[in-house]
């Protein structure tokens, strides 16, 4: 049976999911009508920019930290000390390669500074994630709740403000700065009120261990971010900004649509990793019946997108962006794919066979490239959302492969 924590930890989450999602959505609704189509596309960018470089300075360390903290609480202290002090150059090696590549590629001045200011932005971010993988190792999702709920509503409002007064791409990018800043403050105030909250920590010796153990998960992020934002850079160089803002309004109408899937798989994540080690049995109960409540929502929530996706547009983002109907119509396909897909992958990790996540990800993350530079540059944004569609189905069908193998292992 799923184990009282999962249900009450999925609960807490789903609930969060829907408060900060509902409320994204409105930011980014808001956002989308008040900058248009073209500012919008050049938003989008620098989301997906310096999410893609992000994985640089996030390396993986959460997911590592939940898993081990969850198996074995006396290695909290050490783990998060260090983690933390070794947050420092990573945050470093991002700002350097991001600038590095809008310098290489002669992005204009505006372009650049958006895009740093989202860099510092998700760098404080990653922090906050270090203090949400304690929560989540603790099985602490109320506090999880808490904190994302609470940084949300200071989003929204520093946004709302920002487009009453002064509604420039930059004032927004400012009010993300914000929330990135008060994110990280709040959290990690929870985390020294409820845990014990170290120092940063300067041990090579255990930066490597860490390095070591976060490289699979930080790889895996890598490809899986590479496969996840390519798309809206090759749109960028291949496109006008537009075209990129009709594929993010598509595309973020599909985020808002995996709430329920993430919340699960978070919740989900310390709970199968303890049951791997101690229970097989129960971690394949808990796995079979996750999977089909995420099969089950996937076809009702992406067949409902796909037949009203052309009002879902116009009403949302207006008939400026009624070009990116077609792409949120091959986009809630992706949906559904990514429901099964999301509890595949956490689960391989979840069973130590983050190595094989690391492989699938190589290969889809090849194949989402050659996809890309064969449709975008002929077929735009839908292009671009037919190779998001194939890269999952290939993702889809190789971790279901391996997780079949896996539970082939485990004797009933």
């Amino acid at each position: 049976m799923v184990e009282k924590s999962l249900k009450s930890n999925t609960v807490s989450l789903i609930l969060m999911q829907a408060v900060t999602m509902t409320i994204m959505f409105f930011v980014t609704v808001a956002i989308a009508r008040t900058l248009g189509d073209s500012l919008f596309g050049l938003y989008s960018f620098a989301v997906a920019f310096t999410g893609l470089t992000g994985v640089i300075a996030h390396f993986g360390l959460e997911f590592y930290l939940t898993r081990q903290i969850a198996r074995d609480k006396k290695l909290e202290k050490n783990l998060l000390s260090n983690a933390l002090g070794l947050k420092i150059p990573l945050a470093a090696t991002m700002i350097l390669s991001t600038m590095g590549y809008l310098a290489i590629l002669k992005y204009d001045l505006k372009t650049v500074n958006i895009v740093f200011i989202f860099a510092l932005y998700t760098i404080l971010i990653s922090y906050g994630k270090i203090f949400r993988a304690i929560y989540q190792s603790h099985n602490r999702m109320d506090l999880e709740a808490i904190a994302e709920v609470t940084a949300r509503i200071f989003l929204s409002t520093a946004v709302i403000y920002a487009l009453l007064n002064s509604p420039t791409i930059y004032t927004i990018a400012y009010a993300f700065l914000a929330f990135s800043i008060f994110d990280f403050l709040f959290s990690s105030i929870l985390c020294k009120k409820y845990f014990n909250l170290p120092k940063p920590n300067i041990n090579f010796r255990q930066w490597k261990s860490l390095w070591v153990g976060a490289t699979p998960f930080f790889l895996t992020a890598a490809l899986l971010m590479i496969t996840f934002k390519i798309d809206i850079i090759m749109l960028s160089i291949w496109k006008p900004d537009y075209v990129v803002g009709w594929y993010g309004a598509a595309f973020k109408i599909i985020e808002g649509l995996l709430v329920i899937p993430t919340a699960i798989v978070v919740a989900a994540y310390p709970v199968l990793s303890k049951s791997y080690k101690e229970n097989k049995l129960e971690f394949k109960q808990n796995f079979k019946t996750i999977l089909k409540i995420l099969a089950l929502l996937g076809i009702a929530l992406s067949l409902a997108t796909l037949s009203l996706a052309e009002q879902i547009i116009f009403l949302v983002f207006g008939e400026n962006f009624i070009e990116a109907v077609p792409a949120l119509k091959m986009l809630s396909m992706v949906a559904l794919v990514m429901y099964v897909r999301y509890i595949m992958s956490i689960s391989l990790n979840a069973t130590d066979n983050e190595h094989w996540n690391l492989k699938i990800a190589a290969t889809t993350t090849f194949a989402n490239i050659i996809l890309n530079l064969v449709y975008i540059p002929t077929q735009g944004h839908i292009g671009a959302a037919k190779a998001t569609l194939a890269t999952e189905l290939i993702y889809l069908i190789l971790a279901g492969y391996v997780m079949w193998k896996v539970l082939k292992k485990i004797k009933t």
